[in-house]
């Protein structure tokens, strides 16, 4: 103990085994024996960070294991503590790129696309294009060519099986198969309860047909639709029958795609229709079913007519055949015309 002389006395403590060894160890590391200066938090948690990021493998587990620990934080967060969370990650995303874009590292945003825009760079791609194809070989065109005529070829076949598939679709959907499930345990149920509602049924065929039709007519709406499936309407429905309204839009659709064509096959096939449909003379009385089948106010009439649609119709200012016979030898005599060597 020793006394300085200005009122306080100060304690020297000896120092111990414990002292001494941690002496021996900071000699070790420095071996000029200076103090080592502590790392700051944020320096420790940087050099953590980055001998973590020099392991691949090691670094792709720690972002799994981030990533699941930060999901199962903002799940058990409230809803004062998201907001506080978010106006954070806010701040600190503008700081980010604050930072990068003082360094010139963030990327801009894009420009403003415009028209005129638009334009330029499609210029820019044609006149690119007609450069490359000019400075290909004979050969290179000729392969082109080849993979082109073999692309529109599986093309065309895909739209063909496709066109294929959806009318048979259409045509089993217009014409459906008889799919009726046994209902009853046995068929000798099923014959009972016939012969029971036959011999309820009067003998007279018009009372008949009344007890039938009134019969359908107060069915419910689920045995209307299982009676539709076995083609069995009542009055009421018999208009809205699918199949009908499917092959109406069938011939509407034929008739639309041959309504352009001027060749004689495509007008043979539309007279053939008009023939099919005009088997029944009222049928083209209503002006609404003509135009729900698609064919117009002279079809049906030249078919009434007996006449042939796929024979042209004769222009009224065209010569008559006779006189198109007479000019046709005037100009094959010798004394008019001369003949060729090779004709």
């Amino acid at each position: 103990m020793a006394n300085n002389g200005e009122g306080y006395n100060l304690r020297v403590r000896p120092p111990t085994k414990q002292d001494q060894q941690v002496n021996n160890d900071h000699t070790s590391e420095n071996p000029k024996g200076r103090k080592r200066t502590p790392k700051s938090a944020a320096q420790a948690q940087r050099d953590y960070r980055s001998r973590i990021k020099s392991n691949d493998e090691l670094f792709k587990k720690y972002r799994e294991y981030e990533n699941l620990r930060v999901h199962v934080y903002k799940a058990s967060m409230s809803e004062e503590k998201k907001a506080s969370y978010r106006e954070k990650t806010r701040e600190r995303v503008r700081r980010y790129r604050e930072r990068k874009r003082a360094e010139g590292t963030l990327s801009q945003k894009n420009e403003r696309i415009t028209r005129c825009s638009k334009e330029k760079q499609r210029e820019t791609w044609k006149n690119a294009k007609a450069e490359q194809r000019a400075r290909r070989t004979s050969q290179a065109v000729r392969r082109e060519n080849e993979r082109r005529r073999k692309n529109y070829a599986e093309k065309k076949m895909a739209e063909q099986e496709k066109k294929r598939n959806a009318l048979k679709k259409k045509l089993s959907t217009s014409f459906p198969a008889d799919q009726t499930t046994p209902s009853f345990s046995s068929k000798r149920k099923l014959m009972q309860i016939v012969r029971s509602l036959h011999n309820s049924i009067p003998k007279s065929p018009n009372k008949a047909a009344d007890v039938m039709t009134q019969l359908l007519s107060q069915t419910a709406p689920t045995c209307k639709s299982k009676l539709l499936d076995r083609c069995i309407v009542s009055p009421r429905t018999k208009k809205d029958i699918p199949m009908l309204k499917q092959t109406a839009s069938l011939i509407k659709a034929t008739v639309k795609s041959l309504n352009p064509k001027r060749s004689k096959g495509a007008l043979q096939n539309k007279w053939l229709l008009a023939a099919a449909v005009a088997v029944k003379n009222k049928y083209w009385n209503l002006k609404q079913k003509r135009e729900n089948l698609g064919f117009g106010y002279k079809s049906p009439k030249r078919v009434m007519a007996g006449e042939s649609s796929y024979e042209r119709k004769k222009r009224r200012d065209s010569l008559h055949p006779e006189i198109q016979q007479k000019v046709q030898e005037f100009f094959n005599r010798g004394d008019v015309s001369r003949s060729l060597p090779d004709a």
